[in-house]
């Protein structure tokens, strides 16, 4: 039986891979949610970065998932809480192991989704002390971040690398809602500003692209690099775009300030 990494977005992709002691899967299987605002070329660029990681793979459909026996099962912690749900079944594994879904594992939101088998389970975050889900899951273990910022430098060619380190990011939620006319009144306040659009925000973002001092990151850059490259202002539409948010970063966008 082979290994099998199911991926909600790249970041989680490079968690799984950093808790699986970089052990290449047989297997990976995309989150429609995921993609399902992804240009072709947006899914191109991700599969060919995840190549260069850690070289060939099978790509299964979500669906025929629950096919097949697998060994280990690679996923994040809440991907049984979104989407089409079908995650909330058991699959078919020896072992399950769990990566951090960002600012939901730093919450104290109430787990109900394969409870009996993360009480089994190990879980890899990037800060133990703040991660508040230990009594859900059998052990909790760390991971680095710098690791997977050095495997994206590596692998993901980007101008955005070299911009200036204090410049502001807009960081946009996935949400359907058009909610342009606060985040116009966001980016007309710099010289110069940083836009990382949610992989999951489906609004088209070409109507910026007539801002000169507006930067749109690709969409399969995580936030959560940017979030710790960059120490200049951020704005947040949502709290699970970056690591660990603290609960009075989150208001400035949803006011228009």
């Amino acid at each position: 039986m082979e290994n099998i990494f199911i991926i909600t977005n790249f970041w989680i992709f490079l968690e799984e891979f950093q808790a699986s002691n970089f052990e290449k899967p047989t297997y990976i299987s995309f989150s429609k949610d995921y993609c399902k605002n992804f240009s072709k070329e947006d899914i191109d660029d991700l599969k060919k970065t995840i190549s260069n990681i850690i070289g060939n793979y099978i790509l299964l459909d979500e669906k025929d998932v629950f096919k097949m026996n697998f060994n280990k099962v690679y996923m994040s912690s809440g991907t049984p809480l979104y989407g089409e749900g079908i995650y909330k079944q058991e699959l078919k594994c020896k072992e399950y192991i769990f990566v951090e879904d960002g600012g939901y594992d730093y919450s104290s939101t109430q787990i109900t989704s394969l409870v009996e088998i993360r009480k089994k389970s190990t879980i890899f975050v990037f800060d133990k002390m703040k991660f508040k889900m230990s009594k859900y899951y059998k052990e909790t273990k760390e991971l680095d971040i710098e690791v997977s910022i050095n495997i994206i430098k590596e692998n993901i060619e980007d101008d955005i690398f070299n911009l200036d380190k204090k410049l502001p990011i807009l960081f946009t939620a996935p949400i359907e809602v058009q909610n342009i006319e606060k985040i116009e009144k966001t980016i007309l306040s710099f010289d110069k500003i940083i836009i990382k659009q949610h992989p999951r925000d489906s609004r088209n973002f070409k109507i910026f692209e007539k801002y000169t001092n507006v930067v749109i990151c690709k969409k399969i850059i995580p936030g959560q690099i940017l979030d710790v490259l960059f120490n200049g202002e951020k704005f947040y539409e949502y709290s699970n775009a970056t690591i660990c948010i603290e609960k009075d970063q989150l208001e400035k966008i949803r006011k228009g300030q």
